[in-house]
């Protein structure tokens, strides 16, 4: 059963969970790396329950994620690759790899 409306305070996140059901080995998984970085979106992806996410997976297996963030040059993870940027958040890697989005 999704937890939907509830504040749920996990290390440092504060989230709302709205769209995405997450398993408590997800939730142990995305609390781990997320205690390795700080993000300067504030978790937007997560928090969301992975409804505003900046970018996307561009190949199936979630390895690769453009970045399309409007603020994604002052992004410590976004990386330069020719003339697009690649994300290299490993929190937004996690999301595309096991949620395919």
């Amino acid at each position: 059963m999704a937890v939907r409306g509830v504040i749920i305070t996990c290390g440092k996140i504060l989230w709302e969970h709205r769209a995405v059901e997450f398993s408590p080995q997800a939730t142990s998984e995305i609390e781990e790396i997320a205690d390795r970085i700080d993000c300067p979106f504030d978790f937007r992806c997560y928090k969301s329950g992975l409804e505003d996410l900046c970018g996307s997976p561009m190949i199936d297996s979630g390895k690769l994620v453009g970045c399309r963030h409007e603020d994604a040059e002052a992004c410590p993870f976004s990386v330069s690759f020719g003339s697009d940027l690649l994300c290299a958040c490993p929190l937004r890697l996690y999301i595309a790899t096991n949620y395919g989005k």
